[in-house]
This record gives C-alpha cells, sequence and structure tokens, in this order.
C-alpha cells in the first residue's frame, strides 16, 4: 500500500510538473520571453521552446548550436554582445544586453537579453541562465514615438507654438513654451504666481480671473494677452485650453500658447489704415466696393458707400438688388444700358446716375468701375462718390453765368440807346 501512495505521490507530482511547464510556456509565448541555461563547465546550453520561436527557428530537444546563434545575431551588434557576456562572466555585474537578431528568413527583431552567473565556492563561475524577450514591437513604438517627438517640436519650432498640461499627472511646458515666455527649462514650469507675474500689468487682472474661472467651472478659454519676458522685451501670445476629461472625472488642462506677436502688430496697423481710410472717406464722401454685377455676390462694401444710399454701416443684409432698386428710374434703363455694355465688354466705365435714399431724398452718385481681365466676367473694383453738391453748384454757376451774359447784354441795349439819342441830339 505504502508503494501505491508513493507511485501515486509521484504521478501526482509528475502531472504537477508538466502543468507548470505548460503554463510558464504558455505565459512565455503570450509574453514573448523565452530563458536558456548555459552550462560553463560543459559548454552546453539549452533553450525554451519560446526562444527558439524568437529566433524564428523551431523548438528541438538537447543543446543549440551556439556557433549558429552567433551568426544569426546581427553583424553590427556580434561583437558587442559576447564582449558583455564575457565581462559578466569575470564580474558581478549582470549582463543586460539590447541587441538585434537575423532570422532565417532575413527579418530583424530586437531583444532584450538579462543574464546571472552562478559560481562556486571558490568564486568561479559554472552557470549563466538568463531571459530572452522579444522587444521589436515596442521598439518600433519606442522610435516612432521619439520621431514624433522630434516632428513636434520641429513644428512648435517652426509655428511659433508651445504646448502644456496642468493636472493630476503634473504640470508640463514645452521647449518652445520655454522659449516664447523667455525662460530656462532647468528651472522647470512656473506656478501660476510665477506665471501671472510675467503677464503684462495691464492684462493680469483678467488673465487672473479667466484663470479663477477655468478652475472653477473646469471650461476651456482662448484669449491673447502681452507679456514681458525677464530681458524686458514684451510679446503677444495667443493660449488656447481644452480642459481633460475621462469617464467623466476631470483631470486637469491641454492647452497650446502661441507668439502671435508679428500678426497682432500688423493687425493693428491694418486697423489703423482702415480707420484711415474710413475717416477719408467719409470726408470726401467717396465709398469703395467690389461685386460681381453678374452673379450679384458682394464682395466688398465700404461704411461710406453704404452711407451714400441713406443705409446703416452696421444694419446686415444689404442686398446688391436694394442697392441697384435705389435707382432713380428714369436713369435706370440708361444705367444698365451702359454698365451692362461695360461688362460684356470687359471694360472699365464711368457713369453718373441719380438714386432715392429711404427717406426720400434725391442724389447724385459717379460710379467708377475697374474690370481686371484676370477675373471672372462682371467682377469689378471701384469707387462711387456723392457728385449732388457738385452739381448744384455747376448748376448754380451756369445760373450766374448766364445772369452775367444777360446782365451784358442789357447794359449793350442801353448803351446803344444813350449812343442812339446822342446821336440824334447832335442831328
Amino acid at each position: 500500500m505504502a508503494d501505491e501512495d508513493v507511485r501515486k505521490t509521484l504521478e501526482e507530482l509528475s502531472r504537477d510538473l508538466r502543468e507548470s511547464k505548460a503554463r510558464l510556456e504558455e505565459a512565455q509565448r503570450i509574453a514573448h520571453v523565452g530563458h536558456y541555461y548555459w552550462n560553463l563547465i560543459e559548454n552546453r546550453v539549452i533553450w525554451s521552446d519560446e526562444l527558439y520561436r524568437i529566433y524564428g527557428l523551431s523548438p528541438q530537444e538537447g543543446p543549440i548550436d551556439m556557433a549558429m546563434v552567433r551568426e544569426m545575431i546581427h553583424p553590427e551588434d556580434r561583437e558587442f554582445v559576447f564582449r558583455t557576456a564575457e565581462e559578466a562572466l569575470h564580474s558581478e555585474v549582470r549582463a543586460d544586453i539590447q541587441h538585434r537578431v537575423v532570422r532565417t528568413d532575413g527579418e530583424v527583431r530586437t531583444v532584450h537579453a538579462l543574464g546571472t552567473v552562478k559560481r562556486d565556492a571558490s568564486g568561479r563561475p559554472y552557470e549563466m541562465f538568463g531571459t530572452v524577450q522579444d522587444i521589436t514591437d515596442r521598439k518600433r513604438a519606442e522610435e516612432t514615438l521619439q520621431q514624433t517627438q522630434v516632428y513636434l517640436r520641429e513644428g512648435e519650432r517652426l509655428a511659433h507654438m508651445g504646448s502644456w498640461a496642468f493636472g493630476d499627472s503634473g504640470h508640463y511646458w514645452s521647449d518652445e513654451l520655454y522659449k516664447s515666455f523667455g525662460l530656462n527649462p532647468e528651472n522647470g514650469a512656473p506656478t501660476i504666481e510665477q506665471y501671472l507675474a510675467l503677464i503684462h500689468p495691464q492684462d493680469r487682472a483678467s488673465v487672473s480671473e479667466t484663470i479663477q474661472i477655468m478652475n472653477q467651472q473646469h471650461c476651456g478659454c482662448d484669449i491673447t494677452k502681452r507679456i514681458v519676458r525677464p530681458d524686458g522685451q514684451m510679446r503677444y501670445v495667443r493660449c488656447v485650453a481644452n480642459p481633460v476629461v475621462e469617464e467623466g472625472v476631470f483631470k486637469g488642462f491641454l492647452g497650446t500658447a502661441i507668439d502671435v506677436t508679428e500678426q497682432e502688430l500688423l493687425t493693428q496697423e491694418l486697423r489703423r489704415q482702415q480707420a484711415y481710410l474710413a475717416e477719408a472717406q467719409s470726408l470726401t464722401h467717396v465709398g469703395s466696393w467690389a461685386c460681381n454685377f453678374l452673379t450679384g455676390k458682394i464682395f466688398h462694401l465700404s461704411d461710406e458707400a453704404l452711407r451714400l444710399y441713406g443705409f446703416d454701416p452696421y444694419s446686415a443684409g444689404i442686398s446688391f438688388e436694394r442697392l441697384y432698386n435705389a435707382t432713380h428710374p428714369e436713369d435706370e434703363p440708361a444705367l444698365r444700358q451702359q454698365s451692362y455694355g461695360a461688362i460684356n465688354a470687359r471694360k472699365d466705365y464711368d457713369l453718373e446716375y441719380r438714386i432715392y435714399r429711404p427717406d426720400g431724398a434725391t442724389r447724385c452718385l459717379r460710379s467708377l468701375g475697374h474690370h481686371d481681365p484676370a477675373q471672372e466676367i462682371g467682377e469689378y473694383v471701384g469707387i462711387t462718390m456723392d457728385i449732388t453738391e457738385r452739381n448744384r453748384a455747376e448748376e448754380e454757376h451756369e445760373k450766374l453765368r448766364q445772369m452775367e451774359a444777360d446782365l451784358a447784354h442789357i447794359n449793350r441795349v442801353n448803351m446803344m440807346g444813350e449812343l442812339a439819342a446822342a446821336l440824334a441830339h447832335e442831328i
């Protein structure tokens, strides 16, 4: 009975061992990790099945041919691999190697090998045991990530745009963001107080309020503010931020900051020029426009052009038809004939006509249109001016000239009468 118990126990142990070995092999297959055993005394190496698969070989019983393995190591890595293994045998340092393997079908894989050396009482090494993991996919992912980071840094540098993150995972600023604010990356990202100290004094209160609202309401922002760098240089920076929410839980903020100084200065200059132009048009009663007379699409219409027609510049929905329909009925046929004649001939035009304003007043306008032959037919740019007062002045001048002519005629008649009377008296 005792022998039977021993037999059952051995069978259970054998079964457990086989199950453990099967689970180990399955775990290695899933993790792409193989192991090896190197008997240094007998110079005999045993590989696990997964290690064979990592090298692109079929699992086999017995020791592995190390000469074949040597040839499978990438030529550029071969010397380094065996030198590192040799150093591990003569020191207490564990072998830790990443190298490439060239499989028999030509595919190149990257592996990470770890090895520990066992020594006898005298310190002589007698065994090395280690693992080898296929890290090709991870390595490729790391290389892709590194390349993406290079592209991102270069893109940020070209666009003068930095990125940042703030939340549970910490506080992050990209290199370009440090550059935009004139800060040293070695000092780390600034605190909220340090950040506000960089904001222009006139913008600091509004930026501080925006930050408070973001933290309270977990909302994003899109603001442009001035900063003063440590060297005293002032720059305009546009900051855009969005909240980060994962599974309904607020985690922090992710955003960008772009240096828009040149664009802001150009915009300010453009606004000044537009203001000067609008003032000049208002003083001279000259409006500018651009449109397509055939499609009725208006590309540009200055405020003064609308005021000439008696419309409020701030009103919306002033269509081409509404402007054209303001033409005096007596002048509309000639205006249509002359304008469409110029359009069909692709020529410039110079027209005068009367309009009715919404308040009933009649005004005289002069319109000059220019057509670029390179543009679509019907597309014109031009100006329209109010010549009502000029026409009235010309009419008054003509009346005055006529009165002067009539007076001169009367004077001549009177003189002739006086001369005739004198002659009669002498006779």
